[in-house]
């Protein structure tokens, strides 16, 4: 038996594609790859003991030879996980980390126990490139710069508002 067309159902489906949920896709996609091949993760687990015959025997698999990667590096390589990234990356950086929270010395009423940056730290230095020698001919927003001179203006012509905060008009208002 043929099935009758039922009218305003599309038969079939559309495919759209659209060149700007791709390039989105991608920057997603590309979200989950490292920049650099990471360094792997061992979990040490024990060696089960019950319900195993001669549990000393072969019980732990050898390891395959693995490659040798280069040390994690916050600064160089992307890191997808959201956890924890490679132990050598954290242990390479506890110096750095000791340094900023301060722990090198004890809770004490001195200069030492303050972190002050260095002076030429990117705290204190700010590089800001700027071209402030523009033409108006290249401004673009010819006003921007133009400075506006207004008469004076007091809403308050009675003085009822007396005080800054707290002002109850309900009060007030008969006071001249």
């Amino acid at each position: 038996m043929d099935q009758e067309k039922m009218y305003g159902v599309v038969d079939g489906g559309y495919l759209c594609r659209n060149e700007g949920h791709d390039y989105i896709n991608d920057g997603f996609y590309r979200r989950n790859i490292p920049d650099k091949k990471l360094e792997n993760q061992f979990s040490f687990r024990p060696v089960p003991t019950k319900y195993v015959k001669y549990p000393a025997l072969h019980v732990r698999h050898t390891n395959n030879i693995s490659e040798e990667r280069q040390f994690y590096e916050v600064s160089d390589n992307f890191n997808p996980g959201n956890d924890k990234g490679p132990y050598s990356g954290y242990i390479k950086n506890v110096d750095l980390e000791n340094n900023l929270r301060n722990t090198y010395f004890g809770l004490q009423k001195c200069n030492q126990s303050v972190y002050v940056p260095k002076s030429n730290s990117d705290l204190y230095v700010d590089t800001v490139k700027a071209n402030n020698e523009i033409s108006n001919s290249q401004m673009q927003h010819g006003l921007l710069f133009q400075s506006q001179d207004f008469k004076p203006f007091n809403p308050d012509k009675h003085s009822r508002s007396i005080e800054i905060f707290n002002n109850h008009t309900r009060n007030q208002r008969s006071l001249k």
